[in-house]
């Protein structure tokens, strides 16, 4: 027995369409596509997916191959790439971390590149900064994510265990604010205290040697 169309179905939603009106003469919808526009459509089409927007899909999947073609060699695009590999990519190094812990990018940005470098230029992207999730158990989302610093990157990163967090005279911090604060290296510090056995505080101000491990 074949579905049952009728105004039950406004509201609904099948990729760029929402349904706003059912002729029941005709037995079509009526579809508003997020571009404006609007359009009769045979409903099964709409379920079968072969119908997604108004027309605009497939302009805009044309726009973004001639405009790809031309940046898939930039440096934001490489970002986007990235972004999406360690979400959706299990064989990506990272995939653990993101899409493996459920961080997904948003439908806007996984859709369409262009729309990622827009909101990147309107939001400040430079050469010298990376893409940061302000909440990192959150998705790549406009409202998540922001241009930082490699450095500010790193400080909003979770912690991989507690001993990434020092106490020093009753003071609690991270490796890399108590590192910035003594101007001593990340790394230094680190093989100080876990292969040394050194405290923090000794680690942060002990004079450099020449032998060893090369300190920064």
């Amino acid at each position: 027995m074949g579905r049952k169309y009728d105004e039950s179905w406004v509201g609904k939603k099948f990729g760029r369409l929402t349904v706003v009106e059912y002729l029941s003469k005709e037995g079509r919808f009526v579809c508003e596509c997020v571009c404006g526009n609007r359009s009769v459509v045979v409903p099964v089409n709409l379920i079968r997916g072969k119908v997604k927007s108004c027309g605009c899909y497939n302009r805009d999947i044309t726009r973004e191959r001639m405009t790809v073609h031309g940046e898939h060699g930039t440096r934001l695009y490489r970002i986007y790439r990235a972004m999406k590999n360690r979400c959706y990519n299990p064989k990506d190094d990272s995939y653990p971390y993101y899409g493996g812990r459920g961080i997904k990018v948003c439908d806007e940005w996984l859709e369409s590149y262009i729309a990622f470098r827009d909101w990147s230029i309107t939001n400040g992207y430079s050469g010298d900064l990376s893409i940061d999730r302000i909440d990192n158990d959150g998705d790549y989302e406009p409202s998540n994510c922001r241009w930082v610093t490699t450095h500010q990157q790193a400080k909003n990163r979770r912690p991989a265990s507690p001993q990434r967090y020092w106490t020093i005279d009753g003071v609690t911090k991270s490796e890399i604010e108590w590192c910035e604060e003594y101007g001593v290296g990340v790394n230094t510090a680190r093989y100080r205290v876990r292969v040394m056995g050194l405290s923090p505080l000794v680690a942060l101000t002990m004079e450099k040697v020449q032998s060893g491990r090369p300190l920064s």
